[in-house]
């Protein structure tokens, strides 16, 4: 949901590969939460084969929950560091994940 609050909508795939996750996995969370009624789906008017997720009103209402969780989150992750020190943290991170 974090990515849709983001993108607005995405396929199916992207959403997979943004979790890094196989597209069943994606297919039977995207299935709850339709359920839930926090997202829909709707084939692309492009491309028949593609899905595409996107929000619903009930779903966009938890962005302010989602935020205020971000926000504890990045001030517990970081604590007291500095702007700089957090730069280096996240330039330090980026380079470990595109060696793996």
């Amino acid at each position: 949901m974090f990515f849709l609050f983001q993108s607005g909508s995405a396929s199916m795939m992207e959403l997979a590969n943004k979790i890094d996750r196989d597209k069943s996995t994606i297919t039977a969370l995207v299935k709850k939460l339709v359920a839930m009624g926090y997202i829909e789906t709707v084939k692309d008017k492009k491309d028949s084969r593609v899905t595409l997720v996107t929000l619903t009103k009930k779903g966009l209402q938890l962005k302010p929950d989602f935020d205020e969780i971000s926000n504890i989150l990045l001030e517990h992750t970081y604590g007291n560091c500095s702007s700089r020190e957090k730069e280096v943290i996240v330039s330090g991170l980026e380079k470990l994940l595109r060696n793996m």
